[in-house]
């Protein structure tokens, strides 16, 4: 993945999204919703995974971070 970029971005969507889930973040809970809320450990920030249909039986990872 690189260099940490998570304290300067807002969201990420698509085959970037899923790449950061897999490879950087850790899943630390869900939201009371059923979204899940990841954390960057560099950098300490909690995204917030949402899912989107894009077609049938398709859906895409959205991330938006979480402002504290």
């Amino acid at each position: 993945m690189g260099t940490c970029r998570c304290a300067i971005l807002n969201g990420l969507s698509g085959a970037l999204a899923r790449d950061l889930l897999d490879k950087h973040l850790r899943e630390v809970r869900t939201d009371g919703m059923g979204r899940t809320v990841y954390l960057c450990e560099d950098s300490e920030v909690e995204w917030l995974e949402e899912r989107q249909r894009v077609g049938y039986d398709d859906d895409v990872s959205v991330l938006r971070r979480l402002q504290h």
